[in-house]
């Protein structure tokens, strides 16, 4: 990512506050654009500067299991992921929402439905980008939704078989 990426919509307050939670040094006196400098230097992908708290914690979670990975997303993962974080934050704001209404009012049930809705879109995005569910398979390892998908598809091909019948 270049500096000019990491500062623009930035403060240089955001862009300190960034470096510091990377464990990388710099100085509040520093100029923005060096700041921005050292972020680029240490491969900091930072995310997009419009994602609130929520998406930026996910989109630090999604840079760490990337880097666990030894992985990068392609150009349409990233724009999928940048669209999860993104939902990560609708979906805080309407969950604060609907913790100040009252459920008995019309608006809490429209709020409700939206809030499953965002949770739907979200699971979506997660399995279109191909991130792995948390489940572990046999040996362990996360599972993707493809590769859950195929090892369901055997099992019941080896299931009806065993039973005797022919497909």
């Amino acid at each position: 990512m270049l500096s000019a990426e990491i500062s623009q919509g930035r403060t240089k307050l955001d862009l300190v506050a960034l470096a510091t939670a990377a464990g990388i040094e710099v100085r509040p006196s520093w100029p923005k654009g060096r700041i921005a400098d050292a972020l680029a230097a240490a491969g900091l992908d930072v995310g997009p500067a419009d994602l609130g708290a929520d998406g930026r914690n996910l989109w630090a979670a999604v840079a760490a299991w990337l880097d666990d990975q030894d992985a990068d997303l392609d150009p349409h993962e990233r724009v999928l992921a940048v669209e999860l974080c993104r939902s990560a934050d609708r979906l805080a704001s309407i969950r604060r929402a609907l913790a100040a209404i009252d459920p008995t009012e019309a608006a809490w049930a429209r709020l409700a439905s939206e809030e499953r809705q965002r949770g739907l879109a979200m699971a979506r995005l997660i399995s279109a980008i191909g991130f792995p569910t948390g489940l572990a398979d046999e040996a362990g390892v996360g599972a993707t939704p493809r590769s859950r998908r195929a090892q369901t598809a055997a099992q019941r091909r080896w299931s009806a078989q065993r039973a005797g019948v022919v497909s």
